[in-house]
This record gives structure tokens, sequence and C-alpha cells, in this order.
């Protein structure tokens, strides 16, 4: 399958800010229609993206990258949130850009993998026959790794977009590749969870359910790790498949589940948040009162677990003791995982705005 050679850049000028005059904060292109106020006293910034910003964004070398729904990706300063280019695709963009020291690579739901350079200039195109919905492309090697809702999981050359090998699994590859070593793990719509060979798309196992894996897949050592519509997080031993061990939540799980000191942390439909045990399966805690549907893989920073919302916030929870620290309203669902820095959260929303506020 040829990648396509299309020129879609477009460069915007750093576009003029106005201060808040109640904490210094700075917001950029707001919606006049909107009737919410954020909280400024620990909003740095917010950039409007017009439409919705489920990505994740990707913070790389003094730049801050995110696709929106409006087909765009951008690059944004994140210290005021000012534009520095914007990238426009065909299609809604729920995919994460994974960003290296050479490129951008970017997914679409116009059904192709794009690579850009920093300064957001084409690089190549890899067209597949359907949406390339949310998660993260990985970048292994010289590879770049992603599946699409055709049911194929694409290897594709990293520094000039032709197909290394494609595999068909059987229904939509909504989550992301996970990668580890020489083995490429994926899921799909249909209940299946494999291992194939990162060199040749061969297939080593396969592990079969009665529902979907639609979120990304962890890794801990040698297990892997995956959330299940039917209520289950499983943990597969990464050689063999073998299940090791499974775990009932309250909903479904649409999320990858974050890794740190030996427990697995996610969220469930129901607004439900866990840690358990990688090795045993055994809980450690669950938060004291649902939250709203998390659809945000979470992330572990300092002792706090970040995630998303579909009531609109942001919150952070005490890795110990699951008790919730901190929160942050927008006035939309969040989807996106957040970046932090020493002194800033920056993650995306459903009110179409990109946040950089204070961290706690």
């Amino acid at each position: 399958m040829p990648p396509i050679s299309l020129n879609r850049r477009s460069f915007i000028s750093a576009l003029s800010v106005s201060t808040l005059s109640t904490a210094g904060c700075v917001e950029i292109d707001t919606d006049p229609e909107r009737t919410w106020t954020p909280d400024r006293d620990r909003l740095r910034w917010r950039r409007w993206v017009d439409g919705r910003a489920a990505s994740s964004p990707a913070l790389h070398d003094g730049t801050l990258y995110i696709g929106s729904f409006d087909g765009a990706l951008r690059a944004l300063d994140p210290g005021d949130g000012s534009v520095r280019w914007t990238y426009e695709t065909n299609g809604e963009i729920w995919s994460s850009p994974a960003v290296t020291d050479t490129a951008v690579y970017v997914g679409s739901k116009d059904s192709n993998l794009h690579c850009l350079g920093h300064d957001g200039s084409e690089k190549w195109q890899f067209e597949t026959e359907g949406s390339i919905w949310g998660g993260r492309p990985a970048v292994h090697r010289n590879s770049v790794y992603v599946g699409s809702e055709d049911g194929v999981v694409y290897a594709i050359d990293a520094g000039t977009g032709t197909e290394q090998w494609g595999y068909q699994t059987g229904d939509g590859v909504f989550g992301p590749p996970n990668v580890t070593g020489q083995t490429v793990f994926a899921g799909n719509r249909g209940g299946s969870l494999m291992a194939l060979d990162s060199s040749t798309g061969d297939r080593r196992w396969e592990f079969t359910v009665d529902d979907s894996f639609d979120a990304g897949l962890a890794m801990a050592g040698d297990i892997v790790l995956a959330g299940c519509k039917n209520e289950t997080l499983y943990a597969l031993d990464a050689e063999n498949g073998r299940n090791r061990w499974s775990y009932g939540t309250s909903e479904g799980i649409n999320v990858s589940p974050a890794i740190a000191g030996g427990t697995a942390y996610f969220g469930d439909w129901g607004g439900n948040f866990y840690a358990i045990d990688v090795d045993s399966g055994n809980e450690r805690w669950t938060s004291d009162a649902p939250i709203g549907t998390i659809n945000c893989d979470p992330v572990v920073v300092d002792g706090l677990v970040y995630t998303g919302d579909l009531r609109g916030y942001l919150r952070a929870f005490d890795t110990e003791t699951g008790e919730e620290q901190w929160s942050y309203r927008t006035d939309n669902a969040v989807h996106s995982t957040p970046v932090l820095t020493d002194d800033t959260i920056y993650f995306g929303s459903n009110d179409g705005y990109v946040y950089a506020v204070e961290r706690p």
C-alpha cells in the first residue's frame, strides 16, 4: 500500500493574546457562545481549537502537539498557548500524536497515518481502509505501528511511509498497539487480543473473550494488562497469552491502565476508579464514590494518579489511599490524558479548549 504525498500544511501566525484581569493567566481564541467560566486562579491559559480536543497532547522539545475534531493537528507554545502551526487532515483526530526527535506521527478518521516534520511540513501519508481512532501510534526502532477500523495492525517504515507488513485481526482495531521487545500486542472490537512478531507480523498467540478490547494495552514486566467492555481487567502472560488472573469491575473498561509501583490504576464506565496489584490481581483500593464515566487513560506522577471523566473534570487521586486530592473542571468531557511538567498540567477537553493549569 503506497504512501500518498499531499501538501495539506498551513501555517498560522501566533495570535495576539489578552491578559485576564483576575489571575494574570492568558485566554486565547475564546468561544463567544460559552457562558461557563473556568477557574482562573489555577488557569495559566486555554486555547480554543474549533472542535473537541479528545486527543492527548504530546510535549517535545518545547512544543505541545494536540489534535482535535476539526481535523487539525496543532503545535502550540506551552508557555502561552499561541499556535505555531496547524496541519489539516480530512477527518476528526481522536488519535494522539507520537513525537520523536525527527518526526510527528498522528492518525485521523480520514483513514491516514500522517507523518510531519517538527515544523509542520508533511513527510508522507499512509492510507488504510478504515478510520484510525484513539491512542498514540507506537514508534519502535525504524517502524511505526498503528491499528485501523479495517481490522488491520500495520507496521510502517518510519522514514519512508512504506508498508512493512499488515495483519488482519478480524475486527476493528480501535486502541493503539503496544510494542515490547520483538512483540506487538493489540486488541480488537471482536474480543481478540493477540501477540504478533514485530518484524514479520506473524501471530504468536491469541486470547479471545466475548466482548470488545477497544482501548490500549499496558505492560507490567511479563504481564499484558487489558481492560474489556465485559467488565473485566485481564492479566495475560506476555510469552504465551495464558490468563494469569482477571478482576471484575462494576462497568465496562475502555481505558489503558497506568502502571506504577506494582499497581495498575484505571477507571470504568460507571465512574469507579481502581488500584489493583499487578502480580496477584488483588484490590488495593477503589474510589469511595463514583465520579463521571471514565474514558481517559490515567497517568501517575509524583504519588498522584490523574484521570478525566465525562462530567468535565480532570481529577487526581492519592496512589496509596485512593482519596481524591485535586480536581479541575472544564465545560465538557475530558478524554485527553494529561501531560505534566514541573509546574503545569496540559490536557484537552470536549468543550473545544486545550488547557494549561497549575499543578497541585
